[in-house]
C-alpha cells in the first residue's frame, strides 16, 4: 500500500511539474533573435556593420540632445501573411490589434506603464516611434499594408525561402513575416528578429508565429488578456532597433554567467534574467534592483523602457545600417503612403481586391462536385464583386462567392476569378487547378480478382483513380 502511495504522490508531483512547465513554454516562449543573430556574426560584412553601428550609436547618443525630434518618427511597415489557408492566415483586426499595442509602446502610451515599480520610474523612456501599414506597395497600388501569400512554407518556415516568395523593398518597408512555424532549429520560438544591417541576401526582417503577433484569441476573433503575447511585437521591434536582452549573452535567461555581459545600456541593471515569472523585488547581480518589467525580458509583466533604451533605438533610426535612416524620410512616407496628408485621407479608396481562392478538391473523379473557398483580400467593409470562370465544369460560370461545380468529363481545368470593387478589379487565373479522372469500368459489385495463374496481369484500359 504505501508503494503505491509513493508512487501516485510521485506521479502526481511529475504531472505537476509537466503541466507547470508546459503552461510557462506556452507563456513565455524564447526570442528566437540570439540564435538568427549568432549565425550573422559568423559573417565578416555584417560584423563589421554592426562595429560600426556601435561606435555610431555611441557618438549619437553623446550628443542626443542635438538628435530629439519633436513629433514622432513615422515608419512605415509591410505584414507578408504567409499561410496555408489555416489560422495563420491572420484577420485584419489582429493586425490592427498588434500595431496598435506596439505604437502605444513606442511612444510611452501604454495603459499598463502605470505599474511600473517606483525605482524604475525615473528612467523610463520611449523613442517615439510610430509604425504605419503602408498604403501602396512598391508599384505604387494601393494596399491596406497586408501581403497575403498562399505556401505550404508556412509550416516549418525557413527565413531565406520565405522571404523569397514575398519581399518588399528594405530601404521603404518593415519587413514583418507571420507563419504558422518555424523550422526545427527555431521551433522553440515565438518570434525573432534582426539588429541593423544583419538579414540575407533579402535584407533585415521580423518573424512572428501567427500566435504571438499580438494577444489574440482565435476562438471568437478579439483581444485576449495575456500580458507577454501582448508586447512580443515590442521586444521584436527592439531587437530590430539594435537592443540585446538586458542579459546579452544568452538566449536563455536565468543563466549565472549572464551577470558578467553588458547591453551597452548604462541605465539597464546587471541580471541574468527572467523567464515567464515577475518578482518586482528580483536582485541577481550585484545587489541591485533587477529591471523585470523591461520590454527586452521574458517576463511576463514587461511594461517599459530606459531612456537608455530609447536612445540607442534612436540611434539605430539614424543610422545607415540596415537602411534604418531611409524608413523615415519624408520622400519615403509619401512613396509608400504613409505621410500624414496620404495616411489620413482615404488612402483606400482606390484599392482593387486581390483574388484568392482554395479547391475544396484538386483531384476526382468523373460526376465530382468540387467547392471553392474564396480568400480575396486587400478590401475591408466594402461589397466586392466576384465573377469565376470554370472549364469544363457545370456550371461554367458563377457570382457566388464560394461556388460550388461539377465536372464530368476527366481532364485537367483552369479557374479564373476576377474580384472587383466597383471599377477596381483584379484577376487570378489558376492553371491546373483541377484535375478529373475517369471513374473504373469495374464496379465494386462485381469484384475484380486475379489468381496470379497467368504470367500477366489483367489490361486495365480504363484510368484508375486510387
Amino acid at each position: 500500500m504505501k508503494r503505491h502511495i509513493f508512487f501516485l504522490v510521485v506521479m502526481l508531483l511529475f504531472t505537476a511539474f509537466s503541466f507547470a512547465q508546459s503552461v510557462q513554454d506556452e507563456i513565455i516562449p524564447r526570442s528566437g533573435t540570439r540564435i538568427v543573430m549568432e549565425e550573422a556574426l559568423k559573417d565578416p560584412e555584417k560584423k563589421q556593420i554592426l562595429d560600426q553601428l556601435e561606435i555610431f550609436t555611441q557618438e549619437f547618443i553623446s550628443n542626443i540632445d542635438n538628435h530629439r525630434m519633436g513629433g514622432p518618427y513615422i515608419i512605415p511597415l509591410v505584414v507578408h501573411v504567409i499561410h496555408d489557408y489555416e489560422d495563420e492566415n491572420i484577420s485584419y483586426e489582429q493586425v490592427d490589434y498588434a500595431l496598435s499595442r506596439m505604437n502605444e509602446d513606442f511612444q510611452g502610451l501604454n495603459d499598463d506603464l502605470s505599474e511600473v515599480v517606483d525605482s524604475f520610474t525615473s528612467v523610463i523612456g520611449f523613442p517615439n516611434f510610430e509604425f504605419r501599414l503602408a498604403t501602396k506597395d512598391p508599384d505604387g497600388n494601393c494596399t491596406y499594408g497586408v501581403n497575403r501569400v498562399a505556401s505550404p512554407w508556412a509550416v516549418n518556415s525557413e527565413t531565406q525561402r520565405t522571404m523569397s516568395i514575398a519581399n518588399w523593398d528594405d530601404k521603404k518597408y518593415i519587413n514583418i513575416y507571420i507563419v504558422r512555424s518555424f523550422e526545427e532549429s527555431m521551433s522553440s520560438a515565438a518570434a525573432y528578429a534582426v539588429k541593423p544591417g544583419s538579414g540575407g541576401d533579402n535584407g533585415d526582417y521580423i518573424f512572428f508565429r501567427y500566435d504571438y503577433f499580438g494577444d489574440w484569441n482565435f476562438n471568437n476573433d478579439s483581444p485576449g488578456n495575456n500580458q507577454y503575447r501582448r508586447h512580443v511585437p515590442t521586444h521584436e521591434m527592439g531587437h530590430f532597433m539594435n537592443l540585446d536582452h538586458p542579459w546579452v549573452g544568452n538566449n536563455d535567461a536565468a543563466q549565472e554567467d549572464n551577470c558578467a555581459l553588458d547591453d551597452g545600456v548604462e541605465d539597464t541593471p546587471e541580471t541574468i534574467g527572467t523567464i515567464g515569472e515577475c518578482n518586482l523585488e528580483q536582485a541577481t547581480c550585484d545587489g541591485s534592483l533587477d529591471n523585470v518589467q523591461n520590454f527586452m525580458e521574458y517576463s511576463n509583466c514587461i511594461c517599459m523602457f530606459t531612456q537608455g533604451q530609447a536612445d540607442r533605438m534612436l540611434a539605430a533610426a539614424n543610422s545607415l545600417a540596415g537602411n534604418r535612416w531611409y524608413l523615415w524620410q519624408e520622400e519615403n512616407l509619401i512613396a509608400t503612403g504613409t505621410d500624414d496628408e496620404s495616411f489620413t485621407n482615404d488612402p483606400y479608396a482606390d484599392c482593387a481586391p486581390i483574388p484568392d481562392f482554395k479547391v475544396g478538391t484538386e483531384l476526382g473523379c468523373s460526376g465530382t462536385s468540387i467547392s471553392f473557398e474564396n480568400f480575396t483580400y486587400n478590401y475591408r467593409d466594402t461589397e466586392i464583386t466576384y465573377s469565376w470562370s470554370f472549364d469544363g465544369a457545370t456550371p461554367s460560370e458563377s457570382n457566388s462567392e464560394n461556388p460550388v461545380v461539377q465536372y464530368q468529363e476527366p481532364g485537367t481545368y483552369s479557374v479564373i476569378l476576377t474580384a472587383c470593387k466597383d471599377d477596381n478589379c483584379n484577376t487570378l487565373v489558376k492553371e491546373n487547378a483541377v484535375t478529373i479522372l475517369s471513374q473504373m469500368d469495374v464496379t465494386l459489385a462485381e469484384g475484380l480478382s486475379q489468381g496470379f495463374e497467368s504470367a500477366t496481369f489483367p489490361d486495365m484500359v480504363s484510368e484508375v483513380w486510387w
